[in-house]
């Protein structure tokens, strides 16, 4: 299996836990468990920039457009490639997300990955949920949909 790290919103100021949550991220992307990750994306809000992930990341994709949609599925790469093709292209056929908010950006990426026809990770010790009741929703409808779930969010009222 050729697997990618998908990492969602990470620009500080939607974390629900702010420089934590993306130092997190950044500490993961740096670290050892880099070489399990053929390919580190980043999908952004639209204008976003590369910021501080320009440089550890293999591309960003940038979402939000018109669609409004908060799924990294939505984004595109600089040249206008899709995530999904640009992913297919790379024979990556297995995804791990991460993010700030499992249940806004992170639970939306993971359900388009699955349909997208990637085996799908979320990595839950790398996200936060921004409510107790809409976290727990979310990753029931994440296990519904045969996402693979490791570790637990932390609660951004916690941080």
């Amino acid at each position: 299996m050729t697997r990618a790290l998908i990492v969602v919103d990470v620009e500080e100021e939607l974390c629900g836990g702010g420089a934590e949550r993306a130092g997190a991220i950044a500490e993961l992307i740096r670290g050892p468990e880099r070489e399990g990750w053929a390919r580190v994306i980043a999908a952004l809000g639209v204008g976003a920039g590369r910021g501080a992930y320009g440089r550890v990341v293999d591309e960003v994709f940038s979402t939000g457009g018109n669609s409004g949609s908060p799924s990294g599925f939505e984004g595109f790469s600089e040249d206008g490639t899709p995530l999904a093709d640009w992913l297919h292209d790379r024979g990556v056929d297995a995804v791990d997300v991460v993010g700030p908010a499992v249940d806004h950006g992170v639970r939306a990426t993971a359900l388009d990955a699955v349909r997208a026809g990637f085996a799908t990770r979320v990595l839950l010790d790398y996200t936060a949920g921004l409510a107790p009741r809409s976290t727990r929703e979310a990753i029931d409808e994440l296990q519904d949909a045969g996402v693979e779930l490791t570790g637990r969010p932390v609660m951004a009222a916690a941080i």
